[in-house]
């Protein structure tokens, strides 16, 4: 099993006991569930096989928390998806964005040589999906991009927004209307969200992946009530059989309908009954998408979006069959998922 630390053992260092063709990680966590795990078996001992030096740490969208309490609640961070530069690995190239440079960069897996890179506006705060042939990312410049995997040239770029507009932000322009979303691909249709004030419009798509022709736009959910909890799209999108998943900033997941963009639901949950809930992590398994940021994962039930099935504690997860591995800070644990997520029904009563 390859668990979803990959793209933290690269950070960006590349580990291998030997070189042989291994199974693709095509997109951020290797699927659109981002559950975090293949098949894939990994021989011990694991040895440093080259390593890239950015030229200065991540640029990360926000700063975080000031440390706070509310309500008895330590505030951490919840949006922190670009806190370092997550990859994709088909066949023997690495692809990563950067929110340093701007430039999506190709690599040679084996050795680490800069096979091309690619310029884009803005910061690329999310990994990229490869599909097809075809390299998919979005920018802080507003434009969702398709380029080709082996050269790095163009194929399709798509502005998200409706004008060119900008606002400075921790030291960059940005347009108004950001993908930060990443791409996400699901036979054959590519979906992506721009925006992040709800009060001024905010964007889902659904493109052809092939020719970035768009299918459909949601472009009046910010006619509804925007207040605190509405739609930010802020994070990896996920997608079931019928469901588009679309993580919120701090406030819960959306799940849209994956064939027309209709809004199926927007959960919102009381901090004193579940503690503090909302962030951009998000994982489905179970019939559930349990959703977090460094607090506490929470699971939502993928046709109601209600709660009540169950609560992980942790930073982050990872998915692989039944087990669960779970990290909260302080340690590293291998759980029973369905076992864990029982009692935890059963401490919420308590």
């Amino acid at each position: 099993m390859r668990i979803s630390t990959l793209s933290m053992l690269l950070a960006l260092t590349v580990v291998s006991a030997r070189f042989t063709r291994a199974e693709d990680w095509p997109t951020y966590r290797y699927d659109n569930t981002r559950q975090g795990a293949t098949s894939e078996k990994l021989t011990l001992p694991l040895k440093s096989a080259w390593v890239y030096q950015a030229p200065a740490a991540p640029k990360t969208a926000f700063a975080g928390p000031d440390s706070r309490n509310i309500e008895g609640h330590d505030l951490r961070h919840r949006v922190n998806y670009d806190d370092t530069f997550q990859v994709a690995v088909v066949g023997d190239k690495l692809y990563f964005g950067s929110s340093v440079d701007h430039h999506l960069h190709c690599y040679d897996l084996k050795t680490g040589k800069h096979n091309w890179s690619f310029a884009t506006g803005g910061p690329i705060r999310l990994a990229p999906t490869v599909w097809e042939g075809q390299v998919y990312f979005g920018s802080d410049d507003g434009f969702a991009y398709s380029v080709d995997a082996l050269t790095g040239r163009l194929t399709w770029k798509l502005r998200s927004g409706p004008a060119e507009e900008w606002l400075l932000a921790r030291g960059d322009m940005i347009s108004r209307w950001p993908v930060r979303t990443g791409i996400t691909i699901t036979d054959g249709i590519a979906y992506f969200g721009s925006g992040i004030f709800p009060h001024e419009d905010i964007y889902i798509y659904a493109v052809e992946a092939k020719t970035g022709k768009v299918l459909w736009k949601k472009d009046t959910i910010s006619e509804a009530d925007a207040g605190r909890d509405d739609l930010s799209p802020q994070g990896y999108l996920l997608t079931s059989k019928d469901s588009l998943f679309v993580p919120s900033g701090r406030s819960l997941p959306a799940m849209l309908d994956r064939s027309n963009g209709k809004l199926r639901h927007k959960p919102t949950i009381s901090w004193r009954r579940e503690g503090v809930v909302g962030g951009t992590r998000a994982v489905l398994a179970d019939g559930q998408l349990y959703s977090g940021g460094e607090h506490v994962y929470v699971a939502l039930d993928e046709a109601t979006g209600k709660s009540g099935y169950g609560w992980i504690d942790a930073h982050q997860v990872t998915f692989s069959g039944n087990d669960a591995y779970v990290a909260t800070g302080m340690h590293l644990m291998k759980l029973d998922r369905k076992t864990y997520i029982a009692a935890s029904r059963e401490r919420l009563k308590l």
